[in-house]
């Protein structure tokens, strides 16, 4: 497989305090990339930002701590993300969500919604 260099990239990931998510974090960061580790666990996903910054530098990887089943959250998340890195490029989708927070009229969204 090819390695990618990711410098000057900006990636997010959801559900980066958990085991995939961490592990796809620090791959990223690996490869050059700056990374909003969101998770709803502050202390799991410090000790991510933590590691992160020991394969980069300090300012790699910043915490974000938010439930990403909350649109305010989200908004909010983005938002932190913008301000530390002023993009946003990758998007890892990593958050453990059951079927339990999809809220009531998902499924029943238009195609046009998905586009």
């Amino acid at each position: 497989m090819v390695e990618k260099n990711l410098t000057g990239r900006v990636a997010i990931v959801t559900g980066g305090g958990g085991g995939m998510g961490r592990a796809i974090t620090l791959a990223l960061v690996e490869r050059g990339a700056k990374v909003a580790v969101f998770d709803v666990r502050r202390e799991t996903v410090d000790a991510v930002v933590k590691e992160a910054a020991a394969l980069g530098d300090s300012e790699c990887a910043i915490p974000v701590t938010r439930d990403v089943t909350k649109a305010d959250d989200c908004d909010a998340a983005i938002r932190e993300t913008i301000d530390a890195f002023n993009s946003a490029d990758i998007l890892v989708n990593a958050a453990g969500i059951g079927m339990q927070s999809i809220r009531d009229g998902y499924w029943n969204n238009p195609v046009k919604f998905w586009e």
